[in-house]
C-alpha cells in the first residue's frame, strides 16, 4: 500500500530578517530594576551624583529563595557619574524627540504621555528644581524619580508594547537616550 502524505518533518533554523532599532534598548532597560542615588560628591565647585543602577536577577523562573534577592540589591550592578546639567541635557533630549512633527500630522500615545510628563512632573532636572531644591540630599531623591519613570516609561506597559507604532521617531530614539544615559555614554 503507498500514501501519499507530506514528507517528513526536518529541523529549520528561523532568523529574523529585519528587527527594530527600538528593541534592543528596550530589553536592556527591561533588565534594569531599578536606579537609586544614594550619593553625590562636589568636585571643583560641581556636584556630581553618583547613579546607582540595579539590574534584575532572576536563578530560575520560580522564585522560592527570597534572601538571595534581597542580598544582590544591596550592591549595585553599576554606577554612572553625573552633573545635574546631565541630567537637563537627557531631559531637553527626550523633549525634542517627543514633540517632533509625526506623520499623522498629531503627536503619537508615547510621544503624547511623554510630552506630559515632561511638562507636568516636578521631578524633572530644569529650572525650578536648580532654584528652589537646594538640599543635595532632596535633589538627588527627585533625579532619581525621574530616571525610574524615564525607565518605567520607555519599556512601556506590557499591552501597549505590542502596539508600539515604530515609525515614530520618539520610539525608537528615547528608549536609546535612556540607554545611553545609564551606560555613561551621554
Amino acid at each position: 500500500m503507498i500514501y501519499f502524505g507530506a514528507p517528513p518533518l526536518t529541523l529549520v533554523y528561523l532568523t529574523p530578517l529585519r528587527s527594530s532599532s527600538a528593541v534592543e534598548p528596550i530589553s536592556i532597560l527591561e533588565k534594569i530594576d531599578h536606579v537609586e542615588i544614594a550619593s553625590f560628591e562636589e568636585i571643583g565647585g560641581v556636584v556630581y551624583y553618583f547613579v546607582d543602577v540595579y539590574l534584575k536577577h532572576h536563578t530560575n523562573r520560580i522564585p522560592t529563595n527570597k534572601r538571595l534577592d534581597t542580598s544582590r540589591r544591596d550592591r549595585p550592578d553599576y554606577t554612572v557619574r553625573k552633573r545635574f546639567t546631565d541630567f537637563a541635557n537627557l531631559r531637553y533630549k527626550l523633549w525634542s524627540y517627543a514633540q517632533r512633527q509625526h506623520i499623522s500630522g498629531s503627536a503619537c500615545k508615547y510621544c503624547s504621555k511623554y510630552m506630559e510628563v515632561l511638562w507636568t512632573s516636578l521631578s524633572q532636572p530644569r529650572l525650578f528644581m536648580k532654584l528652589f531644591v537646594k538640599s543635595n540630599k532632596t535633589r538627588s531623591w527627585l533625579l532619581a524619580k525621574c530616571i525610574n519613570k524615564y525607565i518605567e516609561m520607555a519599556i512601556g506597559k506590557k499591552e501597549e508594547t505590542r502596539q508600539r507604532y515604530y515609525m515614530c521617531d520618539g520610539n525608537v530614539m528615547i528608549p536609546a537616550l535612556v540607554v545611553r544615559f545609564l551606560r555613561d555614554d551621554a
